[in-house]
């Protein structure tokens, strides 16, 4: 089977969409699937978020000329899915490519806007999800809804059966803002964590495309603090921390996973 999927990541909207798609295909390629991403050129795209995933660059400014890209993509190699985790491309681009593609899928969070495709998933935790969705979607439209589809990667699922019970207070402290942190929330966390003496260190995560990773750098040079630059050990640092401080998003499903408790900056 192959199946294509469009997702974007850059230091605006950060690497969220990218990184629970890419748990998906890599699932789906143990499965026999053959994977391709189909991404928007841009100056910050991470790359070897990807993987070995094949990637083709959309070159589009409006979301007309996205869909008229990935149509011709979609014509010239004919997958038998397209997956879109996009929240700027609507319906209507759906429709387009709904032309060439035999099956559309959406993976969707927001549940605030209409969608034409055969299967949706939605992995949040919503008390009524079929009425939240209720003339969103096609009569036919097949729907995954709840954390049991959470898109979480390998290294959570073999983790989450070695969680230890975190009994000791709060001496390992995780701090991340996700990929883009463009805010540098980061910087603030350190600031406001100055001098705080129980804590007996702390691991900072950021993206490799951060605003301000010169100045981390200089502020984890001390020896209780570890400055982690886009690192594949997420999973573990997790495992290892009492504590985590940081946005939402899928850190916090992946926090969830391995029982992790945080404090959320929204």
């Amino acid at each position: 089977m192959q199946i294509a999927i469009r997702a974007d990541s850059g230091s605006d909207i950060g690497s969220g969409h990218l990184l629970r798609c890419r748990a998906l295909a890599l699932a789906l390629r143990k499965r026999g699937a053959a994977i391709d991403f189909l991404h928007a050129r841009r100056d910050d795209f991470n790359k070897h978020l990807l993987g070995d995933f094949p990637c083709h660059l959309v070159e589009a400014e409006t979301e007309a000329e996205d869909a008229a890209s990935c149509r011709s993509w979609a014509a010239r190699n004919r997958p038998d899915w397209l997956l879109v985790d996009h929240y700027g491309l609507s319906i209507e681009w759906q429709r387009q490519l709904r032309e060439v593609v035999p099956r559309l899928m959406a993976i969707e969070d927001l549940a605030n806007r209409p969608h034409q495709v055969d299967l949706l998933l939605d992995f949040t935790l919503r008390s009524d999800p079929e009425q939240d969705y209720q003339g969103l979607l096609p009569a036919e439209c097949r729907t995954l809804f709840g954390p049991d589809y959470a898109l979480l990667r390998p290294e959570f699922s073999r983790l989450r059966d070695h969680c230890r019970i975190r009994e000791r207070g709060v001496r390992r402290l995780l701090l991340s803002f996700g990929g883009a942190d463009d805010t540098n929330l980061s910087d603030w966390a350190l600031d406001a964590l100055e001098g705080l003496e129980l804590v007996e260190g702390i691991d900072l995560l950021v993206g490799s495309h951060h605003p301000d990773l010169t100045g981390l750098q200089r502020r984890c040079q001390r020896s209780d603090r570890r400055l982690h630059i886009q690192t594949e050990e997420v999973a573990e640092l997790m495992r290892q921390a009492d504590l985590a401080i940081g946005g939402g998003g899928m850190m916090g499903w992946e926090r969830c996973a391995l029982g992790l408790p945080a404090l959320i900056v929204v």
